[in-house]
């Protein structure tokens, strides 16, 4: 990143008529990567009267904004019904919840999360019943870019609940994580173990929404494969009702983690509360908008000393328009930790691969970024394998965020971006050693080698979507998209806002 700064430097020091040439060039592809928005986008209000999304499909189809899929159509017609169900049920059109649940729980949380106590036909304890739901949910999964994303936030911007909220799911479990360290710090006079932070912490949630919809429902973590049983319970007793998007079917849920057995009884769960829906119509619209509408200099490959170069340029042009003090380094500071940012000025921010994913980051720090900042550039992108894990899933998780918030992501790789990750790999003995270490240190049996901890099943699965999402963050609609994000965030204030637009493929 010294080289960075040192060529930008370098850049304001040039003088002379090709120099000024170069950079007339240089603003005028940018412009034509991000056109000016007229008018502002907002969100759109949601009436009792909404007609819901088959409407709303059909017409997009019919006006050539959306191209015929009968797979797409057969999963809106299901998303029809769902509206017209929650239209019609009264507890999901007022502003109160009920529930059976009590705010502490006289069982020991712990014992809970491992099935410690006797289990009912829900999968939980005697306490942890879970009716039936009044309106059952919905959970639509199916292999990347085949329009999940798309067709979920045209039913949530048509659905008539007043209360509902529609969040990525790694974002939802970071505010999950901080309600629970709120909640213990606000009772700490009279906390005791046995006590259960769940049942307040989903009342909150199911005060705040009537439906909860999920972007990119997986299970990575361990400390959340191990509440989410509790939790859902929780809102499902609440009448809560969700919709989640996915690429693997809830018996696939964190497939292969550690201590999967008490993880079960929430897959069950989730099948009883939910529809489940399979959308595969063999067509990544990631790709063909791809084809279509490519921004050639939005991901410059392979990452030579030319391409790093022309992305200190942009990061100049970009950063034009803040005047005043020249680019510096900026710190946030993310639940009492600081992290770095190496340049930025205004909304643009410059990185070096390793200061975003050989660092100890995760999603509640990549979610920060895409909130302060609209333009994130990354220079050095290496090519990853399983030896890389811990890169490779930090930068699923960076893609992940940036898609989910509009942001416009510029960078610089080593390759292609479908060769970015490979499976095919042999460990050396050193590297089998040190697992067999990790595994004694954590008291785990041979059996245990095969979790995708050690595996890198879930990232081999993850990378796929990320190479799609990476196609998509190249086209025009992209940039559309988050140029309107970005304008809505400014005239509102706001942190950086997300929208899905119809041109953006309609896909997940």
């Amino acid at each position: 990143m010294q080289a960075a700064a040192s060529a930008l430097r370098a850049s304001a020091r040039r003088g002379g008529l090709a120099g000024q040439h170069a950079r007339v060039a240089l603003a005028n592809r940018l412009a034509a990567m991000s056109p000016v928005i007229v008018s502002r986008w907002t969100s759109s209000s949601t009436h009792a009267s909404s007609p819901g999304p088959l409407p709303l499909y059909t017409q997009q189809v019919a006006a050539g904004q959306l191209r015929h899929d009968k797979h797409q159509l057969e999963v809106v017609h299901r998303l029809q019904a769902l509206h017209e169900r929650l239209a019609a049920h009264p507890s999901q059109s007022s502003n109160t919840s009920t529930s059976t649940s009590s705010s502490h729980s006289n069982s020991s949380w712990w014992s809970g999360l491992f099935g410690g106590s006797k289990r009912s036909s829900s999968g939980g304890g005697d306490n942890d019943y879970v009716p039936d739901p009044a309106v059952k949910g919905m959970y639509l999964y199916g292999d990347v870019g085949a329009g999940k994303t798309f067709l979920m936030d045209l039913f949530f911007n048509a659905s008539p609940v007043k209360k509902k909220k529609r969040v990525h799911f790694h974002a939802f479990m970071q505010d999950v994580h901080s309600r629970i360290h709120r909640w213990k710090q606000e009772t700490k006079t009279t906390y005791k173990a046995s006590h259960d932070p769940l049942p307040p912490v989903a009342a909150q949630f199911a005060e705040e929404a009537r439906l909860l919809c999920f972007d990119e429902f997986q299970v990575t973590d361990v400390a959340d494969a191990l509440i989410l049983r509790r939790l859902f319970g929780e809102l499902f007793k609440h009448q809560v009702v969700v919709v989640a998007t996915s690429n693997r079917h809830p018996d696939d849920l964190y497939k292969g983690g550690l201590q999967r057995p008490a993880f079960v009884p929430f897959i069950e769960l989730l099948k009883r509360q939910c529809e489940l829906v399979r959308l595969d119509s063999g067509v990544d619209y990631r790709t063909l908008a791809f084809s279509a509408s490519t921004l050639s200099r939005s991901y410059l490959s392979p990452n030579t000393a030319e391409a790093n170069a022309e992305l200190d340029e942009i990061f100049s042009t970009l950063t034009a328009q803040f005047g005043g003090q020249p680019p510096a380094p900026r710190d946030l500071i993310i639940k009492g930790r600081t992290l770095t940012v190496p340049l930025a000025k205004g909304t643009v921010a410059m990185f070096d691969f390793a200061d975003l994913c050989l660092k100890e980051l995760g999603a509640i720090d990549y979610l920060r970024l895409c909130t302060e900042f609209r333009t994130l550039i990354v220079q050095n992108i290496p090519k990853l394998d399983l030896s890389k894990r811990d890169a490779a899933r930090r930068l699923i998780l960076l893609i992940d965020a940036v898609y989910d918030s509009r942001v416009r992501f510029i960078c610089s790789a080593e390759c292609a971006a479908k060769e970015l990750f490979s499976a095919e790999r042999r460990f050396s003995q050193k590297e089998e050693d040190d697992k067999r270490m990790l595994m004694t240190d954590l008291g785990l049996k041979d059996s245990d080698a095969t979790a995708s901890i050690f595996t890198g099943e879930d990232e081999i699965f993850a990378f796929r979507r990320t190479v799609s999402r990476l196609s998509e963050m190249q086209t025009r609609e992209y940039w559309l998209a988050a140029e309107q994000a970005s304008a809505a965030a400014a005239a509102e204030g706001t942190p950086n806002t997300t929208t899905n637009t119809p041109n953006a493929a309609a896909a997940t």
